[in-house]
């Protein structure tokens, strides 16, 4: 993206991957289940290329003084639409009785819901044209490839990125841990009901909007480092809270603090790689910040499972756990250091 600066082309090209294979989920069924695993592939492949060209937008969308706004903006407007998408798959399903057709079909709605936001969005967002058009590389691709190498080869150059980068990965480890495993910790050790769960993911969702609106007004007050630092104390107390909580009650309040200090964590999150990142290579950095993500969820999942295998399903253990791995990043975090717009 980066090579050829056509950031906008890549985008298409990810979300109609996304889209087309989330709408031919509607043919996963038993006993197509090797189709079913390709296309769920496919459509997190999208997503996740997606995510992460949408993210490279910023830069261009925003300056020193309000990137902090722009990114919260952005992460609680998702999760705005995120609860919408969820409501509507609900009333259908409710609507058809959650018959086996009606569960296939939520991924035709949601895939329609995709594109109807993902095309309104390409039609207004323009191509950035700070790049002379006459100094498109050829050979994207192959050109691709090289800056990738000179990146790795001169990392010297970008060593505070890569210093965040590795406290983003220890602290994604936690915040893709609990977002993955909080309704089976409900289920499983506070006994929630399915419906209890659902209202549950609704308020969480409300609540990381309020979140990720508010902190990014924040965070251009006081800087993203000064963000992170909040967001992430309110991660380690909500995790402590979780560990002690043995009642329904308690634990709404939990899920409440994780949504706040997930909103605000990620959209600050994703500033400070916009402010790292050179104007010409803006797509390339948020790869690295999307890999560092993505093989967070894998390391922070798996170290979850090991420990409930281990220890014969302690999931108020595991949850402790995973408490861990937001103090590491709070402490790996005191070593980068950001530009003097950061404050």
């Amino acid at each position: 993206a980066d090579a050829a600066h056509r950031k906008k082309r890549m985008l298409t090209l990810t979300t109609i991957l996304c889209i087309t294979a989330t709408l031919l989920l509607y043919f996963g069924t038993p006993d197509r289940l090797g189709l079913t695993l390709f296309l769920i592939m496919l459509s997190n492949i999208g997503f996740s290329l997606t995510e992460n060209v949408v993210a490279s937008f910023l830069p261009d969308l925003s300056t020193s003084d309000n990137i902090g706004r722009i990114s919260g903006y952005a992460w609680s407007f998702g999760y705005v639409g995120g609860i919408l998408s969820l409501l509507v798959v609900l009333f259908f399903l409710t609507g058809a009785d959650y018959a086996d057709w009606a569960l296939r079909m939520t991924t035709v709605l949601t895939g329609c819901f995709f594109a109807l936001f993902g095309t309104l969005a390409l039609l207004l967002l323009k191509e950035p044209d700070k790049i002379n058009p006459s100094a498109i590389e050829k050979l994207s691709l192959v050109a691709g490839w090289k800056r990738l190498r000179e990146t790795i080869v001169q990392i010297r150059l970008y060593r505070d990125l890569f210093r965040f980068l590795i406290a983003f990965f220890f602290y994604t480890c936690g915040t893709a841990t609990i977002i993955a495993m909080a309704a089976i910790f409900a289920q499983e050790a506070l006994h929630f009901t399915q419906k209890e769960i659902i209202l549950l993911i609704v308020v969480a969702n409300l609540t990381s909007a309020v979140g990720a609106f508010l902190f990014g007004f924040i965070q251009d007050k006081i800087g993203v480092k000064g963000t992170l630092y909040i967001t992430l104390s309110c991660w380690i107390v909500a995790v402590g809270l979780a560990y002690l909580t043995t009642d329904k009650s308690t634990f709404w309040i939990v899920a409440n603090l994780i949504g706040i200090a997930m909103g605000g964590s990620q959209s600050a999150s994703r500033s400070l790689v916009g402010i790292f990142a050179p104007p010409d290579r803006s797509a390339e950095f948020y790869g690295f910040w999307g890999m560092s993500g993505k093989a967070a969820a894998i390391v922070g999942l798996f170290s979850f499972g090991l420990f409930l295998k281990l220890s014969n399903n302690d999931m108020h253990g595991a949850i402790l756990l995973t408490g861990s791995f937001f103090i590491i990043g709070f402490i790996l975090l005191f070593s980068v250091r950001t530009s003097n717009k950061d404050h």
